[in-house]
């Protein structure tokens, strides 16, 4: 009987001190996975004030992720690695705890900074800067801390002549040409008022065309800032339309059907881009030429409309100012499009 006690435990403390082993075994080869991961986020990890930009900038970061994550035209794989991206910066534990000095929050930083590598790899650095909400020095700061590419050349203009002022990344041919005449007219500083405002309108015209030269016939017609369904084809076909109506049918009393315009389809200048995006382009020129000749022909600035749609008065000063504020309206939305396009932006 004695023996039989004495083997059972034996027995015992052998299995017993097996299994403990195991446990300290898995527990030690744990411990030393996660050293390894810390001592690989503290070598990759953004440094000094780097850092410190980066986690200042979290709350931004952490939109600009889930907009890209929610963006269908982005790459199936990219918006997967998106969303785990931000599973992990949801989770309620980290792998280094938020308190650690120095390195609390080198883990989100290093998950976010590969993610938005990845976009920009796919993608490139214009679809992380369409969904950027916060301001520009924050994106600035943002691409230094996560070391994207430097953004696209910026298109400045002295009268609208475009010149790259940072390393090449929009190929040449892709940035706007110069158009008739190598430049805008700059408006008058000293002009009278009528002259000062059709200068203004037609700097403005001028502006537009800029926008959509030297762009693809068939990228004139695309959607580019989602989910907007603006396109640089439809802001011409619009603008054609609202030249023709307030100069010819509203001002003048010409008796011409208007553009793009049913009452079943009131918004066909928008959405129907399948006619010629160079016809487009060519009817908005005749019917701004129209619009030049009939304000040339007018006696002053308080000619009065022929034919008011509301039945209330207005004057040629008026609707100068009216196109003008249409224009820079509508050329705001051009400036994002064609930047969207391919990266090339401009004064």
């Amino acid at each position: 009987m004695a023996c039989a006690l004495a083997r059972r435990a034996t027995l015992a403390t052998v299995t017993g001190g097996w299994w403990w082993d195991a446990v300290l075994g898995l527990v030690a080869g744990l411990a030393a996975a996660w050293l390894l991961l810390v001592a690989v986020l503290f070598a990759v990890r953004p440094r000094g004030r780097r850092l410190r930009e980066a986690v200042r900038l979290l709350p931004d970061v952490l939109r600009l992720v889930r907009r890209l994550a929610a963006d269908r035209s982005l790459p199936r794989g990219v918006r997967v690695r998106l969303w785990l991206a931000l599973g992990y910066l949801a989770l309620p534990f980290d792998l280094v705890p938020d308190v650690v000095p120095v390195l609390g929050f080198a883990d989100d930083v290093v998950v976010v900074t590969v993610a938005l590598r990845g976009v920009v790899r796919r993608a490139g650095l214009a679809a992380v800067r369409a969904h950027w909400t916060g301001s520009a020095e924050g994106f600035a700061v943002l691409a230094r801390a996560a070391g994207l590419p430097s953004a696209p050349p910026r298109v400045v203009g002295a009268a609208c002549q475009t010149h790259p002022v940072t390393e090449p990344a929009v190929p040449a041919e892709n940035l706007s040409p110069r158009w008739a005449g190598g430049r805008r007219t700059e408006p008058p500083r000293t002009g009278d008022e009528r002259a000062t405002l059709t200068a203004f309108l037609d700097w403005h015209r001028a502006t537009l065309e800029a926008k959509c030269a030297g762009v693809a016939p068939e990228r004139l017609s695309e959607f580019g800032v989602p989910p907007s369904g603006l396109s640089l084809h439809g802001i011409v076909r619009h603008l054609a339309a609202a030249e023709r109506w307030w100069f010819r049918i509203q001002f003048a009393g010409e008796d011409v059907p208007m553009l793009y315009y049913t009452d079943d389809d009131p918004d066909q200048d928008f959405t129907d881009l399948g006619g010629d995006t160079g016809e487009a382009l060519a009817v908005w020129r005749a019917e701004c030429a129209r619009s030049r000749e009939i304000v040339a022909a007018a006696p002053g600035l308080d000619t009065r409309g022929a034919r008011p749609r509301s039945g209330e008065p207005f004057t040629l000063r008026w609707l100068l100012v009216h196109l003008i504020a249409e224009y820079a309206r509508h050329n705001g939305h051009a400036d994002l499009l064609r930047e969207r396009i391919d990266g090339t932006v401009g004064a």
